[in-house]
Parts: C-alpha cells; structure tokens; sequence
C-alpha cells in the first residue's frame, strides 16, 4: 500500500490508469497463486478449500505451472489485450422487447 500510494503521488494523472491497472493485476494474481493449486489439492495446505483432489494423478511440478501460466494470463487479460470500450456489455443500454404503457 505504501507503494502503490507513493507511487501514486509521484506520477502523472496519464500513467496513474496504468498504475491502478498494474496493481489490481498484481492483486489478481497473488489471489491464485496460492488459489488454483488449493483447488486441485496440490498447494501448499492440500486438505485446505480443495475442489477436487487430483494431488496423486498430478506431477509434483504443476502447481508451479500452474501458478506461472495463471500469471500470464492475467498480465496478458488485464494488462495486454486490445479491448473495445465502446462494446462492453455495461456500457449499451439493453433492448426492451416490451414497450410498458402506463395506465391511469
């Protein structure tokens, strides 16, 4: 948090956007680190939130790759990829198939 705050007062408001994005992504991807192993059962608690455990088919070096190509991912997801704002779902206002009157 000290960080990101001081980096924050130090930058300019263009490159503030682009600190915010690194940050939440950093966020994102400290969150399954640790997560997309646990599911699996083969983090470092392996009894611990487990959605099914495949901890004995599995090799001892995929929770590393796991973790390193969750990485990617994201950074590419929220840091890379070429996104259209003007088509995002939030921003069109949804088509009513029916037109309410009001009756008085």
């Amino acid at each position: 948090m000290s960080l990101y705050l001081y980096l924050r007062k130090r930058l300019l408001k263009k490159q503030i956007s682009l600190l915010d994005q690194g940050f939440a992504t950093a966020a994102v991807i400290c969150y399954y680190w640790y997560r997309i192993p646990s599911l699996l059962g083969v983090g470092l608690y392996p009894n611990d939130g487990v959605l099914i455990d495949l901890s004995a088919h599995l090799p001892i070096w995929f929770a590393l790759l796991s973790k390193c190509l969750t990485a990617i991912f994201f950074v590419w997801f929220m840091l890379i990829r070429a996104r259209n704002k003007a088509k995002q779902s939030w921003n069109i206002r949804p088509e009513y198939s029916v037109k309410v009157t009001r009756v008085c």
